[in-house]
């Protein structure tokens, strides 16, 4: 979990989900259980998103159209910049290799959608009015 901090920004609160590392499956075949019961001790078989996304928001809004528009924004700049990544992951990717960049988009994709709901949360907790 990361507790975020903006100047001028209420305080964001994220958690930072960890997901199998893909060598696990390959420590199976090659070392057994003594290979993922090393790995498992070190931490070695989770990985972190490279990107964590980061909502934050001004404490109130003068209006709900005020704090709407300020979240549709937000979630256009998310969902563009996020599907130009799959494209960009998708498009240089080598026929040989579409299994890997199919996990890499899937990755993006799960961390739009993670973006997305945050974002929906922060404007539902969002205060209107002073």
């Amino acid at each position: 979990m990361a507790v975020c901090h903006k100047e001028g920004l209420a305080e964001s609160t994220e958690t930072i989900p960890s997901e199998l590392h893909g060598g696990t499956v390959g420590n199976v075949i090659a070392g057994g259980l003594i290979g993922i019961a090393v790995d498992a001790a070190s931490g070695a078989n989770n990985q972190y998103r490279d990107v964590t996304f980061v909502a934050f928001a001004p404490e109130s809004f003068a209006s709900t159209d005020e704090r709407d528009r300020y979240f549709a924004e937000m979630g256009r700049r998310v969902s563009t910049t996020a599907d130009a990544e799959v494209k960009r992951v998708m498009d240089g990717c080598a026929q040989s290799k579409r299994e890997f960049c199919t996990i890499e988009a899937d990755r993006v994709k799960s961390a739009k959608q993670s973006a997305l709901e945050s974002i929906d949360q922060k404007k539902a907790n969002v205060r209107i009015g002073q």
